[in-house]
């Protein structure tokens, strides 16, 4: 039996594929780094902010 996904990932997934399909690919590379390192300090709703 697997675990069920985590919702956080989901959700990180989807916004990645989001910004891929409207071509912003900087981002949506940005959003792929951080679920691989595991580094989701920003909510879901910040990544598509620059500081």
């Amino acid at each position: 039996m697997q675990p069920e996904p985590n919702i956080v990932d989901i959700r990180y997934l989807h916004l990645s594929n989001m910004y891929a399909d409207a071509g912003k690919w900087d981002e949506a590379s940005w959003v792929r780094a951080s679920i691989k390192s595991g580094g989701k300090e920003e909510s879901w709703l910040q990544l598509g902010t620059k500081s």
